[in-house]
């Protein structure tokens, strides 16, 4: 009977459902409800008073006394005793059977009190088992078993957050599906790609792209192992998706089936036109004076060979041409060299204001041409952090940029003011303006407003592209207004060098 109690509290502990004969020892040894000893837990008294029968504990005391009543009638019938000793000794015998009927059915009450507090994951009850040393033996393997499920359960939790800890760090979003297609799991980046409450929904609420869903639908029923689509989303931002899909094996019910792992290729796919535009414009840049100079030393060798106006003409235009593939390919080169080391943010210090002295006297003579005056106001600036060479750059093109599209007898400002923790030097003409269509697209790569224009006044349209790079590596930004008609502002912010200390602020 104590077996079949052990028996009983394991399967109800580990959750395996009994044998079917395992219970019969248990479900008609069973007490009526006010055979409960009183002083119990409520909780096993009410599980006594809900299991137990009147009827099963009557039938275990029978049992228990059938063989001694069945001494006694053969004896009785021998005329060995007489029948008033023999019904007493029965009336004694089934008293007794009771008695051990309601210990070893309080034992299996207690037991399974025991059994399902531990199998619910409970700290197990006050009340002992009893029945002294031979319900102690239960009591041990019961406590035992509570210990070896609680380390395992610990176990399990201990694992399963580690593994949510580990899925929440993943940068790329990630869903698990059950086998209906429903979302089952989500970590933290597929919540901020496609917002709370995944969990429970179809997949086709979240993604509605067919050849995805299609795609997942035949990895669910066993078709693919796995597979890769890639696929276009226009709302509410343009992106270019890859989402992999790999089945998971046999989990049980309820589970995963499988997994969805998405991929954002924007970057890339924008990056690959990028490549290609670039490779577009430096070929088309390259092109024309190339062509320029095949075609006049054809012509100088050929026919203006003995031409000394020709050849001095077709030499000038030569010169230009090679001058403009030099410029392209020394601001290529120094677009690359920025951009390689554009995550590094530079280590130096300098002062604002000699480097604008410095850049406006450089070109003192480009602006005179057009009499134009360069004005630099920037005395008394706090220094910053940056690479003198890249900010006399970033000015210089700025500058040079005015004075081009400037109109004759101007003037072109340079003037610096600190706000907060940063400086802005604004670079301001009065040219033609710039429209505002136009604007956003300024620093891309070889991109020009009036193209003709441009390549007369001799830029390559990688000018604005070196700005931003270099003023994006000094932890900056750049600032584009403009006005048809009135002229141009450009401001560059850069952030004060920390240990400068003082607010002095300077306008114009």
């Amino acid at each position: 009977m104590l077996r079949t109690c052990a028996e009983y509290a394991r399967n109800r502990l580990t959750g395996k459902r009994p044998p079917p004969d395992s219970k019969s020892g248990l479900t008609w040894i069973v007490p009526w409800a006010f055979l409960a000893p009183s002083g119990w837990p409520r909780g096993i008294s009410s599980i006594v008073r809900q299991q137990l029968s009147f009827v099963g504990y009557v039938v275990l005391a029978l049992v228990i006394v059938a063989p001694f009543w069945a001494i006694l009638l053969g004896l009785a019938t021998m005329g060995r005793i007489d029948v008033e000793a023999a019904v007493a000794s029965a009336c004694s015998a089934l008293v007794g059977a009771l008695l051990v009927a309601r210990w070893i059915m309080t034992i299996q009450a207690t037991a399974a009190a025991w059994a399902g507090s531990l199998s619910a994951g409970r700290e197990p009850p006050t009340t002992r088992l009893p029945g002294g040393p031979v319900s102690e033996v239960l009591e041990t393997s019961l406590l035992r078993l509570h210990r070896a499920m609680a380390a395992e359960r610990a176990d399990i939790a201990t694992e399963s957050a580690n593994a949510e800890r580990i899925l929440d760090r993943l940068p790329d979003p990630l869903l698990t599906l059950d086998a209906a297609g429903r979302i089952g799991g989500a970590n933290k980046a597929a919540e901020e790609f496609w917002g709370e409450g995944l969990v429970g929904r179809h997949l086709a609420m979240a993604i509605r792209h067919p050849m995805l869903l299609t795609t997942a639908e035949s990895v669910l029923r066993g078709e693919l192992e796995s597979a890769e689509v890639e696929f276009r989303e226009a709302a509410p931002l343009e992106r270019w998706l890859q989402a992999r899909i790999f089945s998971v094996a046999n989990t049980g019910p309820g589970g995963p089936a499988a997994v969805l792992a998405l991929y954002d290729l924007t970057a890339v796919k924008k990056a690959e036109g990028m490549r290609a535009d670039f490779v577009a414009n430096v070929s088309h840049e390259l092109r024309t004076p190339l062509a320029t100079l095949i075609g006049f030393i054809e012509t100088l060798t050929g026919p203006a060979r003995d031409d000394a106006a020709a050849r001095q003409r077709f030499l000038d235009i030569m010169d230009s041409q090679a001058q403009r593939m030099a410029r392209l390919i020394e601001d290529l080169l120094s677009l690359s060299r920025i951009e390689m080391h554009e995550h590094t943010a530079p280590d130096g210090r300098l002062e604002v204001g000699p480097l604008l002295d410095s850049v406006a006297t450089m070109l003192q003579m480009a602006a005179a041409e057009k009499n134009i005056k360069i004005r630099v106001d920037a005395a008394g600036l706090p220094p910053v952090v940056g690479e003198p060479d890249e900010l006399t750059e970033v000015f210089q093109n700025l500058v040079e940029n005015a004075i081009k599209y400037s109109h004759p007898d101007t003037e072109v400002t340079v003037v610096g003011r600190r706000e907060g923790d940063r400086l802005g030097i604004v670079v301001a003409d009065q040219g033609v303006g710039i429209p505002n269509d136009h604007i956003p697209r300024l620093t891309e790569r070889f991109y020009r407003v009036d193209k003709a224009r441009s390549r007369d006044l001799g830029g390559t349209g990688l000018g604005l592209a070196i700005v931003k790079h270099i003023v994006s590596r000094h932890r900056g930004s750049l600032a584009i207004e403009s006005e048809i008609g009135v002229g141009s502002r450009f401001t560059v912010y850069l952030p004060v060098d920390p240990g400068s200390g003082g607010e002095a602020e300077v306008s114009g």
